[in-house]
C-alpha cells in the first residue's frame, strides 16, 4: 500500500507510514495509539501531526499531537517533546488548551490534549470581512488573560502568533502550542545551542539576538498580533525570497514600526500609543505585565466616544447611542467596511446632504488647484555655501517632470533671482522643525531649512550584513509655520549618499495647506540629489502653505540640506 502523504510504496504498518508517520485513515480503518482511536488529521507542524481522536477508556473526544517518527531517532528532540509536556502541564486555565497526558511506546510519542472545535486567529482574520473595535479589544483581553496565567507559573510562551490563538465555536479564546515555552530564569537547551527560536515575523529583538527573555518578550509578540488585528498589516515584513527572513529580523531589531493610525485613522490614539509601547526595542520601555496592558485596554474601552466628549466640553447632554467601541472600525484592506447613517436622521435630510456634497465636490474639482502639475529643474552649478539661488542658471537638456502628476505641464524656465528672493522664507517666519527621530529645531537654530545640513542613518555604514543583505531606512523632516505663508520655489541643495549606491532609495516633497490638505509636488527614485534642484510650486498652491515635508528612503547614510524655501 502506498502512503498518500509521502508517496512511498509498502510503508504502512499498523495504520501509520513508517517514513513520514502519517496515519492511514479511511471509512473502514482507524489506527490506534493505545486507547486512543485516530479519527482524522486536523493539522501538521515541524514537530508532528495533530489528529482528532477518541479516548475509548474515558469515552471522550481528544486531540493528539504525534511526533514525526524520523525525529524519534534523535534523543534531544524526544527530550524536547517531553519538556513541552512538562512545561505545558504546569499551566491550567480556561484560556489555555489543556494538556491531558504524554503517550509513549516503542514506536510513537504523542501529546494528548483537550479537543477544541473552532478556528485559529489567522483563519478568523482571513474569513471575517470586518472587525469592530469591541471585537479587537475582547480578543486582545482574552489572549492577555491566558498569557497572564502562563506568566503566573513562570512560563514564557515565546511563540505568540495568530495561528497559536484558537477561537472556539462557543466564543472563547485559547492559547496553544507550548513547544518553545520555557520556565522564566530556567535552563533552555534551545538557546544554549545558539539557535534562534520563534516565528520571525513575531519575534522580539531579544529573541533574535539570543539574549535573555522574560514575560515582556511575549508582550512584544502580542503587540504584533494586536497591530495586525487593527491595521490588517504586519509592522515588519518583506517580499518573498531567500533573504526575506533575515530582512524581517533585521527590521525587528533596528527599525521603528509605522504608527498604526497612519494605516487606520479610525483607531483611538490611546490604542495606537499602547501598540507602539508594546513594540519598543528595549524591554524596559514596554509595559511590565499583562495586567498593565489589560488596564490600558480597559481605559480605552471606557473612554467616551468623540460625540460624548464634545458634549461634555459644551456641558450639554449627548443623545443616547451605542458606545464608540461597539461601532465597526474602518479597517483598511481586508477589514474595510462602510458606516451606516444614524437611524435618527430623516431620510430627506440625508438625501439633501448627499446632493449638496456631490455638487460641492464637483465644483471643487473644477478649480485649478486640483492640478498638481509642476516643473523641476536641476542647475549645473555646484551647491554654494550660502542659502542663495544663483543669479543665472543653465537649464538642463531634458527637465525632470514628476511622473505622478495627472496632467503634463509646459516647461517653465527658471527665472533669474531677484534681490528679494535670495533668502529662505524660514529666516524671517516664525517656524519650527521636527524630524522622524524625535529631534527638533526652533527658528533661532541652524537646521536643514535654514542654511544647515544633517546626516541620517550613520549606523548603516557599519551594518553587519551589508555585503549579504541590502537594507533600507526611511525618515522625514517637516518645517511648520505659525501662520500660512507664501512659497513659490523650493531649492534642494543636497540630499545625497555621495558616491554610494542609491538604488531603491526615494526622495519626495509634500506641502500642507492651511486646511490640512497634503499635496505631493516632487518625487524621485533611485537617484539622489548632489547638485541644487529647483522645484516650482503650482501657482494655485503658493499662497496658503502651513508646512513643508521632505521624505526620504535610503540604503546608505544620507546628507540632507540646506533646503531653501523662496517667496
Amino acid at each position: 500500500m502506498r502512503c498518500a502523504s509521502c508517496g512511498i510504496q509498502n510503508s504502512i504498518k499498523n495504520g501509520f507510514c513508517k517514513s513520514c508517520g502519517t496515519a492511514f485513515i479511511d471509512d473502514n480503518h482507524h489506527p490506534r495509539l493505545g486507547q486512543y482511536v485516530l479519527l482524522k488529521k486536523i493539522g501538521e507542524g515541524g514537530m508532528g501531526v495533530v489528529y482528532q481522536a477518541r479516548d475509548e477508556g474515558l469515552d471522550r473526544e481528544v486531540a493528539i499531537k504525534v511526533l514525526h517518527p524520523h525525529l524519534l531517532k534523535q534523543e534531544n528532540l524526544k527530550e524536547r517533546f517531553r519538556r513541552e509536556a512538562r512545561v505545558h502541564g504546569k499551566v491550567h486555565h480556561p484560556n489555555i488548551v489543556t494538556l491531558l497526558s504524554l503517550y509513549e511506546d516503542g514506536e510513537h510519542m504523542a501529546l494528548v490534549m483537550e479537543m477544541v472545535h473552532g478556528q485559529n486567529l489567522r483563519q478568523f482574520l482571513r474569513s471575517k470581512p470586518a472587525l469592530s473595535l469591541l471585537d479587537v479589544l475582547n480578543i486582545a483581553d482574552e489572549i492577555l488573560v491566558g498569557l497572564e496565567a502562563s506568566h503566573q507559573v513562570d512560563v514564557i510562551h515565546r511563540d505568540i502568533k495568530p495561528s497559536n490563538v484558537l477561537l472556539t465555536d462557543d466564543g472563547k479564546i485559547k492559547l496553544m502550542d507550548f513547544g518553545l515555552a520555557k520556565p522564566q530564569g530556567g535552563e533552555d537547551d534551545l538557546t544554549k545551542s545558539g539557535a534562534t527560536v520563534g516565528s520571525f515575523r513575531y519575534m522580539s529583538p531579544e529573541q533574535i539576538l539570543n539574549q535573555q527573555v522574560d514575560i515582556r518578550t511575549d508582550l512584544y509578540s502580542f503587540g504584533i498580533v494586536l497591530y495586525e488585528m487593527c491595521t490588517g498589516q504586519l509592522p515588519f515584513d518583506a517580499a518573498g525570497g531567500g533573504a526575506a527572513e533575515f530582512e524581517i529580523m533585521e527590521k525587528q531589531v533596528r527599525e521603528a514600526p509605522v504608527d498604526p493610525r497612519k494605516l487606520n485613522r479610525s483607531l483611538p490614539k490611546a490604542l495606537s500609543d499602547l501598540i507602539l509601547s508594546l513594540l519598543s526595542k528595549n524591554p524596559n520601555d514596554r509595559p511590565a505585565s499583562c495586567a498593565e496592558v489589560r488596564a490600558a485596554l480597559k481605559q480605552i474601552r471606557q473612554a467616551p466616544s468623540p460625540r460624548e466628549a464634545a458634549a461634555l466640553k459644551k456641558n450639554i447632554k449627548a443623545r443616547p447611542r451605542d458606545r464608540e467601541e461597539a461601532k465597526p472600525v474602518d479597517m483598511p484592506a481586508r477589514y474595510a467596511q462602510t458606516r451606516k447613517t444614524s437611524s435618527g436622521t430623516p431620510k430627506w435630510l440625508a438625501t439633501l446632504a448627499f446632493v449638496l456634497l456631490m455638487i460641492g465636490g464637483w465644483y471643487y474639482y473644477q478649480q485649478p488647484q486640483t492640478e498638481l502639475s509642476e516643473t523641476v529643474q536641476q542647475t549645473s552649478e555646484p551647491a554654494p555655501s550660502s542659502p542663495t539661488v544663483p543669479a543665472k542658471t543653465v537649464p538642463p537638456a531634458a527637465p525632470e517632470v514628476n511622473k505622478t502628476m495627472v496632467k503634463p505641464a509646459p516647461v517653465v524656465k527658471q527665472e533669474e533671482s531677484r534681490p528679494d528672493k535670495t533668502r529662505s522664507v524660514t529666516y524671517t517666519q516664525t517656524h519650527w522643525v521636527r524630524r522622524f527621530d524625535g529631534t527638533q529645531s526652533t527658528a533661532a537654530e541652524t537646521h536643514e531649512f535654514r542654511g544647515g545640513s544633517r546626516q541620517y542613518f550613520r549606523d548603516l555604514r557599519d551594518y553587519t550584513w551589508k555585503d549579504k543583505l541590502r537594507t533600507f531606512k526611511q525618515g522625514w523632516i517637516r518645517v511648520s509655520f505659525n501662520v500660512a505663508t507664501s512659497i513659490s520655489t523650493i531649492v534642494i541643495r543636497r540630499a545625497s549618499v555621495g558616491k554610494n549606491d542609491f538604488s531603491g532609495g526615494s526622495l519626495s516633497l509634500r506641502i500642507v495647506n492651511n486646511r490640512g490638505k497634503f499635496f505631493k509636488i516632487f518625487e524621485r527614485r533611485d537617484r539622489d540629489i548632489d547638485r541644487p534642484l529647483v522645484v516650482k510650486i503650482p501657482a494655485s498652491m503658493q499662497y496658503d502653505i502651513k508646512s513643508v515635508e521632505f521624505r526620504f528612503r535610503s540604503p546608505e547614510p544620507i546628507t540632507i540640506g540646506p533646503i531653501d524655501l523662496l517667496p
